[in-house]
């Protein structure tokens, strides 16, 4: 499989970061970039650095760092997380410092804590990243600026401190909210005895409130997504008839935040047709615990996102809904993709042009077998003609 990095600012709805399609052998949330050749030097240093990017890597490499490795592109995933547990027990953190970067960095924290990893995080000056301080500053400012990591319970008790999350009972309250996940992500005992303890110094909440709110969450909230059981699934709430799948998507992501990481696993901004469902998509992988609308969003994404926040509908069959409503937005642009490829073989003007469409239909083909999106255009039409015809109960 092949991976690449959009140069320069990139048109708007360009993803960052572009890879082959997935197939039976490849599956990118399993890979680490670089992992290969920096394996003996983790099990060497007895710890590794997670980048952002391909060419954060490369340029390490190059400056004789060779501990460093990337997820390809995307949020860092459990496998991931399990992957690096194999060959490490530490692991620095260096995303960018942007909103988005520090959404990454403790997302990717969490995962590595839970797969048994001691985490730090690099915090680096604003605007830079690891391949620029070592071009511009040499690889010894880098290796001083991971000489300052910091654990990642101390810098999300940075960033609140930060943000004044110390300064009322109501604001306290939503500090504990987003220290939990790590509290419950930590696999070590005596490293998650420090952690509570920590928090509750810091919070002034008492340390057996706190692991009384541990004990009723100690069990995962997500509920893994499945394909639909056959042969009666459940139906969907009548109340979703109509919303459309990028807005149900949208309002099961807002209700239920643990499905986001899922949901920028499997969709790009750009799978979504509606520019304001875009935003608000956009706007929520990047800081999943947003509870009010980003001041940057555009008033029409915000009025949207707030009817999001305020909608009472209840989701039964989350995972259901999940599968759904992603399988008919990836079927969305795959059948727009089939039906570009199958005019452009019709007016081939050589056999080799012809060829290549022909096997760039068969790889669609393949990945919509994938996504399990092949044939869903045509089933959904079939199933609604037989509902016209039978009436609203057949």
């Amino acid at each position: 499989a092949f991976g690449g990095r959009v140069l320069g600012a990139g048109e708007e709805g360009v993803p960052k970061y572009v890879n082959s399609p997935e197939s039976p052998i490849y599956h990118k949330g399993q890979v680490l970039y670089g992992l290969g050749r920096a394996k003996n030097a983790i099990r060497r240093e007895g710890a590794a650095l997670v980048v952002e990017g391909y060419m954060d890597v490369v340029s390490l490499a190059a400056a004789g760092v060779e501990n460093a490795v990337a997820p390809l592109g995307t949020s860092m995933t459990e496998e991931q997380a399990a992957l690096l547990a194999r060959y490490c027990k530490r692991t620095f953190l260096l995303f960018d410092s942007d909103r988005a970067g520090l959404a990454a960095t403790f997302r990717a924290g969490d995962l590595l804590l839970a797969a048994g990893v001691q985490v730090s995080v690099v915090t680096l000056p604003p605007g830079e990243d690891p391949d620029t301080v070592v071009h511009g500053q040499g690889v010894d400012a880098l290796r001083a600026h991971v000489d300052d990591a910091v654990d990642l319970l101390d810098r999300k008790l940075q960033i609140l401190e930060g943000k004044d999350y110390f300064s009322s009972i109501e604001r306290i309250r939503g500090a504990v909210d987003r220290l939990l996940p790590t509290l419950r992500a930590v696999k070590d005992p005596a490293l998650r005895d420090i952690y509570v303890a920590r928090v509750a110094e810091r919070t002034g909440v008492r340390r057996e409130t706190l692991e009384e709110e541990l004990a009723r969450t100690t069990e995962p909230a997500r509920e893994r997504p499945r394909r639909p059981q056959r042969p009666r699934p459940a139906p969907l709430p009548s109340t979703l008839k109509g919303l459309g799948a990028e807005r149900t998507l949208l309002l099961l992501l807002v209700k239920d935040r643990d499905w986001i990481e899922r949901a920028g696993e499997r969709l790009a901004p750009e799978d979504f047709v509606d520019p304001t469902h875009r935003s608000i998509f956009e706007a929520l992988v990047t800081d999943p615990e947003m509870a009010h609308p980003p001041d940057d969003l555009d008033p029409g994404a915000r009025r949207v996102l707030e009817e999001l926040l305020a909608d009472r509908t209840e989701l039964p069959h989350a995972g259901r809904v999940f599968a759904e409503t992603v399988a008919r937005i990836l079927a969305r642009r795959e059948e727009e993709e089939a039906r570009r490829l199958t005019e452009g073989i019709g007016r081939a003007d050589s056999e080799e042009e012809w060829l290549a469409l022909l096997r760039e239909k068969d790889r669609l083909r393949r990945s919509q077998v994938e996504h399990g999106t092949a044939g869903w255009h045509t089933a959904a039409r079939r199933i609604e003609r037989l509902k016209n015809e039978d009436g609203p109960e057949g």
